[in-house]
């Protein structure tokens, strides 16, 4: 009854179609570090008299700054090629996307005895994977990673950190779509009452060219 109460407008928007969603977990190759030093100056202060170390993973940009999760990764594609998928009784067509993505991470060393933490500098990775999805030509694939971890070894001598080696885990996101324009009829919102202080004016939105752009529905 309040919808129709209200003036409907019609709006163009452009939005990103997607075709196609799936959700990934990939392994890296396990890296081994034989020589500390390389992967930072401060990160030699717990290879001496090493004990308890905890060892962690973040991802990070190229400057070593923390990248919040869920974020996209660098990902390019390097071929697509149509293939044949049997599924439920059903033969569909559809894509093999070949992607290479890279990125950034640190490695955290963590004394809780002494309360010290050591950082890497940031560590480059890349890796390539396939990914079967509805990929129509002029669609474009992007990346997210939801979740990253890590899975560590770390050998240690007497006193003294031999070497680390690190596998990481990536939970992704991958979509395939395309940005279109769209055509809807919505309400424009207005904010609702401040229950508490004293109300502000409503935003006035500017009217559009309604008679040449969109085109209006027929009633």
């Amino acid at each position: 009854m309040i919808e129709n109460q209200l003036k409907q407008n019609v709006s163009c928007f452009r939005v990103f179609k997607v075709y196609d969603y799936v959700q990934k977990m990939k392994k890296t190759p396990t890296r081994q570090f034989f020589d500390i030093d390389i992967i930072g100056e401060d990160f030699c202060i717990l290879c001496t008299s090493p004990t308890n170390i905890i060892v962690s993973c973040q991802l990070v940009d190229e400057l070593g700054n923390s990248i919040s999760l869920p974020s996209s990764l660098s990902c390019q594609e390097q071929s697509r090629q149509d293939v044949t998928v049997h599924y439920l009784n059903e033969t569909i067509p559809l894509q093999k996307v070949r992607l290479q993505q890279s990125g950034y991470y640190v490695i955290h060393l963590t004394d809780p005895a002494r309360n010290v933490t050591c950082t890497s500098n940031p560590i480059p990775f890349s890796f390539t994977e396939n990914v079967i999805l509805c990929a129509p030509p002029d669609t474009t694939i992007n990346c997210e990673v939801v979740d990253m971890t890590c899975e560590t070894d770390l050998q240690i001598e007497g006193d003294t950190i031999e070497s680390l080696s690190v596998s990481l885990y990536f939970c992704q996101r991958m979509t395939s779509g395309l940005s279109i324009p769209i055509e809807m009829k919505h309400l424009d919102c207005q904010p609702r009452p401040d229950l508490i202080s004293i109300s502000c004016h409503n935003n006035v939105i500017p009217p559009s060219c309604a008679s040449i752009f969109p085109d209006v529905y027929t009633k």
